[in-house]
């Protein structure tokens, strides 16, 4: 009885349950949404972190404080569980080099960012996007990027037109579906892309991978723009913005 009274009195271990709760409640905060209206356009250049000028700094400071507090805690942020580093599984092994690099990312099909991603009928991949970039005198350049792959996800071909300056959101619209009806019968779907860059317009293009030093991570970020930008597990197809 004494033994049970004794370990009543102690105070209760925090659940793994609660602690994922927890960091995904804190990770959620690194979400910044740049887009009006249909949360498909860019903001204009002087809305803030429309950029990214915010972006790529909240998201390192928050990876930093969910770290500190996994290591805290005793818990990895994947699995919530306790980290031991000779039985801990890699989720995403397939996809990722050795140095941790990776050589695959998924992109889930969904109705924000990744609306147009998918398959051709002859089994290519495709991803049609909206990079933006800072322009002269506080404006923004804007662009629709179109992205082929073949079945392993090597970039095929780069279709980048650079917009019209004041277009509106009818004729950004237009010129989308146009460039889409370009691919025929399409599934929206899952895809799996090697990340890649590409210089156009004097700018970098494409999924590039870059390695943070400080927060000891790898970002594939969607350039220019920094507007996706996705992390481990890299067959989650999951992203920041």
């Amino acid at each position: 009885m004494g033994d049970a009274g004794d370990a009543a009195g102690e105070p209760q271990p925090t659940s793994n349950a609660t602690i994922r709760t927890e960091i995904q409640r804190i990770m959620a905060f690194r979400r910044i949404d740049r887009h009006r209206g249909s949360d498909r356009y860019p903001l204009p250049s002087d809305a803030g972190p429309r950029n990214g000028v915010y972006a790529a700094p909240m998201r390192r400071l928050l990876v930093w404080f969910s770290t500190f507090l996994a290591v805290l805690t005793g818990v990895s942020l994947t699995g919530c569980v306790p980290t031991d580093p000779s039985t801990s599984a890699r989720s995403d092994e397939v996809s990722a080099a050795p140095d941790g690099r990776p050589s695959l990312v998924a992109i889930q099909h969904d109705d924000y960012k990744a609306e147009y991603v998918g398959r051709l009928p002859d089994g290519r991949q495709f991803f049609l996007t909206w990079p933006f970039a800072a322009g002269t005198g506080g404006g923004s350049r804007d662009f629709i990027a179109l992205y082929l792959f073949d079945r392993a996800g090597r970039l095929l071909d780069a279709q980048i037109e650079e917009l019209p300056a004041n277009l509106s959101d009818q004729q950004f619209q237009a010129r989308l579906d146009a460039r889409l009806a370009t691919l025929g019968d399409v599934v929206f779907e899952r895809i799996e892309v090697q990340p890649f860059t590409i210089e156009r317009f004097g700018e970098s293009f494409g999924l590039i991978a870059t390695f943070d030093q400080e927060a000891d991570m790898w970002w594939v970020t969607v350039e220019p723009g920094d507007y996706m930008a996705f992390s481990e597990p890299w067959d989650s197809g999951e992203y920041d913005t």
